[in-house]
């Protein structure tokens, strides 16, 4: 029986029991596991070589996943004893489903923090008043004929600590909650009908290497199911495939640990078998005769020629079967593996895959679902996989501990290159040298355990391409064993750990890591260690509306250095469904929402970072946000270049590393004219991997057109239906201008309808039979704008300054420090207010004063006879002029009613400063419909280069804004700024019936480079100096957008 080495030395000496008395299991750093099984890889058991080969359910598997009954105690001290028996009456007890965090089935509660530990940092000392313990039993039958073999029980994920009863015996203990608990269970069981009981610690010893950035749950998490074995059993393997130095031939290297319990020496026979997708058989049967007494390695070197290689673009996948058989020939057991043959190596300071240096292009995840919490299922990981590949994201980083198994295989099958990450964090001593943790030798063994058992679990995957020591931890003397350890055992894959090579020595890092650094500073980082690679392992902090910079990042990516990409933080955002208030659904219209930190703790008064849970590209159900729309096509794995843009010639460039683009892209063309399309096309190329090639697409000639603008799109669609994605999606898409465009000619104002206007109680009316406009002579304003019989305006242009801050702007103090721009518009004072009126147009010049700012504000207005308003605005600072601003536009209310929106620019998704990847194009929305539901309300949707934007109602009929020289940023919603920054949700907001609109010359960037002070980008920042721009107000009916946006006024 293989214990681990931990258990052994405890159970030797009294001393050290005393020591284990004084303090139990769940609080001694020094006791990790009891009476477990040593680590050994993943594996599944067969009872017979076809069976492994065709895989499914297994005879030799039993799950116990499913009802166990359910206690929970608030502290140790009031959990039940004596209670591990199968005469034990649990009646009245509660049911609970198991895998299952007990937080999300309703007992206790969930607890959200970042770096402060949950609860008191006491000495080292596991907490003891508020520790919640749950205790489970159930009842299982022994599968008939397991009496005669030898019996595990297999815990895939306990968190945090776990004793093990069976039959109302002690069988050992368990913590380390991210990856498995597995004990020899023959001695404890019986024939027919057992009792098995596990009474679960939320908080241990082991949680203080359990820090990490998320949700605090507990419980039976992930599936627990026993196996069976004869006495001679395989109880480990490794799998390795080493390449040729032309990457072409391969060798397959296989050692297999035979164990026998028996205490006669077995004759064996092993045989290896490989078969490749289609079942074929790709190399003789091999087998090895050996005699096991004990414990024998048994292994295999199979030379396999010109094998397909395995890649995040091509996971091919064989299927390896391991048997072994008596000295009868009958089978004892096979197990089967998929194989990857792939080679990971750093060369010329490079991490090469196959040979090749490639791109990262990478999202940290946690293991989250907003219903389940920390179970995850095959569902979740599938959703997960196949919108990472539709979004052009090729790696994964398992932050900050090892996954499900079922995620690796599942990375394997589907083609992700992982950075397979040890449970070890410990933030809240520090990041650097001093962390009291990492010094604290009690530790040590801890430390190393965990990077242990995930390297021994995981190490036959394909798809993992290194292994990460853990994250933000202090580097210690059981880390740099651990680096050490690992880099003997299994020197085919780096090293990666960023407390080490950011906050430490080195010692414990192949490739040089850094968190959120400037892109501007990356290549100078890099070069700091000439020697590695260089990786991101956090970047672009997604937290609400972000992602901007992400040109930059990738500027540098692409260049040919050491920097070989990164990862996104995160992939999910981590909130947890919970139904809307009573009080909030009617005015709100939902039923449900995700929650984040704070829900639960405030009335307790405990310790949360709030909404910082809440990080993701994709929202807590997986849908995606706008910022993983603009990773994606800086992701892209083909880039398209003009040459000739106006007679079709362009240069591609194949990104992709191993792939021809035939074999997987069908490429298409478009062209617009003013967002309408005009010609489309398709086309083939044939370009291998990494390949440059120009070509001439068959575009038609355009003739310049006055008010019309041109552009070509040249795409790449899917050639045909993946798991992930049907034929014709779309996968990359760069758009170009064309330069033939002609001004519009200009429309004599005397060529309208005449118009008039009248003075009235301070009131200036303009207009005609078709339409008027009110504006106040004290303000400045307009206060009505109607068209026909349809009121259009509610409230005119005002100087505008103001967004409800995002997530990034709170975290650089903008709220706070902007804090002047909230009112500055609301202080417009008009000073002088004068009209006049010549060549059939009434001109009104407001000047005005930003009281507030000290600050001076002009308006212009040209109203024609054709109900058309050129607005003009001026703003000259007084002082401050280097100082940054939220925005600088005007804000107007349009009327209830007019809720359909469409536009010429950007889309279809947001877009601000920094984040500008959207194509121009018209797009056809509705108001309500561009609201984008971050988990606190902040600034969204909003459009740049706009041409123009309209709100219009059921009929077409409505208003316009039309660009100017410059063009338009724009927003709609039907919330003010003042309701989304005051809300912690969007169901506590009401909506108002009329519609905001803010018109803008420009907004400053929405950042992302980190959520906690980071500011946008210099070229992305919006300084207070003097600015103008204008745009025009017209009216449309019938939805004649383009009639209306392509001609000009005199």
């Amino acid at each position: 029986m293989h214990l681990r080495k931990t258990v052994i030395l405890f159970i030797l000496g009294t001393l050290t029991l005393c020591f284990a008395q004084e303090r139990p299991e769940w609080d001694n750093p020094k006791i990790i596991q009891v009476n477990t099984v040593a680590p050994h890889c993943s594996m599944s058991l067969y009872d017979s070589f076809k069976a492994a080969k065709n895989g499914g359910e297994s005879s030799l598997q039993k799950t116990l996943s499913g009802e166990w009954k359910f206690n929970i105690a608030e502290k140790p001290s009031e959990a039940p004893k004596d209670c591990f028996g199968a005469d034990y009456d649990d009646s009245g007890w509660d049911d609970i489903t198991v895998p299952s965090c007990w937080q999300m089935e309703g007992f206790d509660f969930p607890i959200y923090t970042n770096a402060k530990y949950p609860f008191k940092k006491d000495k080292f000392r596991a907490p003891r008043d508020f520790n919640p313990v749950g205790t489970y039993r159930r009842e299982f039958t022994l599968p008939e004929g397991w009496n005669e073999r030898r019996v595990y029980i297999h815990f895939e994920g306990v968190e945090s600590a776990f004793y093990l009863y069976i039959n109302g015996k002690q069988v050992g203990y368990s913590q380390g909650s991210r990856t498995p608990a597995e004990f020899d269970i023959t001695e404890y069981v019986n024939s027919g009908e057992n009792t098995i009981a596990a009474q679960v610690y939320r908080w241990s010893d082991g949680s203080y290497l359990e820090d990490q950035d998320f949700w605090r749950l507990s419980g039976i998490y992930r599936d627990v199911y026993l196996y069976s074995t004869d006495s001679v059993h395989i109880r480990d393997f490794t799998v390795r495939t080493d390449l040729d130095e032309n990457y072409e031939d391969a060798k397959l290297e296989l050692a297999a640990e035979v164990i026998n319990s028996s205490s006669k020496e077995r004759k064996l026979r092993m045989s290896v078998d490989l078969f490749d997708v289609e079942g074929k058989s790709v190399t003789y049967p091999t087998s090895r005769n050996t005699e096991v007494k004990k414990s024998e390695t048994v292994s295999f070197d199979i030379n396999v020629n010109s094998p397909e290689k395995w890649s995040a673009e091509n996971p091919y996948l064989y299927k390896l079967v391991i048997s072994l058989l008596d000295e009868k020939g009958r089978t004892i057991e096979a197990i089967p593996w998929d194989v990857g043959f792939r080679e990971i190596e750093i060369k010329d300071s490079r991490i090469l895959v196959n040979g090749k240096p490639v791109i990262f292009k990478g999202v940290n995840r946690h293991e989250h679902n907003a219903e389940r919490g920390h179970t995850i299922k095959t569902d979740d990981m599938l959703k997960d996989i196949f919108t990472m590949k539709r979004f052009n994201v090729n790696a994964v980083r398992t932050s900050h501990y090892p996954n499900m198994p079922e995620w690796y295989k599942l990375c394997n099958k589907y083609g992700l290159y992982v950075m397979d990450e040890a449970n070890i964090e410990s933030h809240g001593f520090g990041v650097g040298m001093d962390s009291k943790i990492a010094k604290n030798p009690d530790f040590d063994d801890a430390h190393f355990d965990r990077v242990e058992r995930m390297v021994k679990r995981d190490k036959n995957h394909a798809s993992i391409f290194s292994w990460s020591m853990g994250n933000e931890f202090g580097e210690g003397p059981g880390i740099i064993k651990a680096a050490n350890w690992t880099r003997k055992y299994d020197p085919t894959r780096p090293i990666h750990c960023e407390s080490s090579s950011a906050h430490g020595t080195g010692q414990a890092a192949d490739i040089n890591s850094r968190m959120y650094a400037r892109p501007w500073k990356l290549e100078r980082i890099a070069q700091s260690t000439p020697e590695k690679p260089f990786l991101l392992c956090e970047y672009s902090h997604a937290m609400g509306n972000s992602n901007g910079t992400l040109k930059e990042y990738w500027t540098e990516f692409y260049k040919d250095n050491r920097v070989q990409g990164g990862f996104v933080w995160d992939w999910m955002d981590q909130g947890l469904t919970q139904p809307v208030p009573e009080q909030y659904r009617k005015s709100s219209g939902l039923e449900e929402f995700y929650a984040y930190g704070g829900w639960w703790e405030d009335e307790r008064d405990i310790h949360t970072n709030r909404d910082f849970c809440m990080n993701g590209l994709v929202d807590s159900g997986c849908q995606p946000k706008p910022g993983l729309h603009h990773l994606k096509y800086w992701q892209q794995n083909v880039k398209v270049e003009p040459v000739n843009a106006a007679e079709g010639d362009f240069k591609i460039m194949n990104r992709f590393y191993f792939t021809n683009l035939n074999e997987i892209y069908q490429g298409q063309w478009s062209l617009t004219i003013n967002g309408d399309e005009l010609a489309t096309g398709e086309f083939d190329i044939d370009l291998p991997a990494q390949e440059t090639k120009e070509i001439r697409l068959k575009t038609p000639n355009i003739e310049p057109d006055y008010g019309k603008e041109y552009f070509i799109n040249v795409g790449f669609v899917l050639k045909e239906d993946t798991a992930y994605a049907p034929a014709g999606t779309e996968m990359s898409l760069e758009q170009f201008r064309l330069d033939e465009y002609l001004e519009p000619e200009k429309i004599d104002s005397g060529e309208f309808p005449e118009i008039k206007y009248q003075t009235k109680s301070d009131i200036l009316l303009v207009g005609n039979e078709n339409f008027f406009v009110k504006i106040s002579q004290k303000t400045g304003l307009i206060e009505d704008y109607t068209y026909g019989s349809l009121k259009l305006l509610e409230e005119g242009p005002r100087p505008y300054f103001w967004r409800a801050p995002t997530n990034n702007d709170r975290g650089a103090g903008l709220k706070n420090k902007l804090k002047k721009w909230e009112d500055a518009g609301l202080s417009f004072t008009a000073e002088n207010v004068r009209q006049d009126m010549s060549d059939n147009i009434v001109r009104v010049i407001v000047d005005g004063k930003l009281e507030k700012i000290n600050a001076d504000f002009n308006i212009r207005y040209q109203i024609y006879g054709s109900g058309d308003i050129l607005v003009d605005t001026k703003y000259v600072p007084s002082s401050e002029k280097d100082k940054l601003m939220f925005r600088f536009g005007t804000r107007m209310e349009a009327v209830k009613g007019l809720e359909r929106f469409s536009w010429f620019g950007r889309g279809p998704e947001p877009s601000y400063p920094g984040k500008t990847a959207q194509p121009i194009g018209l797009f056809y929305s509705k108001v309500r419909e561009e609201w984008v539901e971050y988990a606190r309300p902040q600034e969204n949707a909003n459009k740049t280069a706009v041409r123009w934007a309209a709100l219009t109602n059921e009929e077409g009929s409505g208003i316009m804004f039309i660009a100017g020289e410059e063009m338009l940023s724009v927003n709609a919603k039907h919330f003010t700024d003042k309701q989304m920054q005051s809300n912690d949700y969007t169901f506590q907001m009401e909506e108002a019936e009329n519609i905001i609109v803010n018109v803008d010359y420009r907004q400053l960037g929405v950042g992302g480079m980190n959520s906690w002070g980071a500011l946008p980008a210099e070229q992305y920042k919006l300084f207070n100096k003097p600015m103008s721009f204008s745009y025009r107000i017209s009216p449309v009916e019938g939805a004649q957008f383009e009639q209306t946006y392509n001609y000009r006024l005199k």
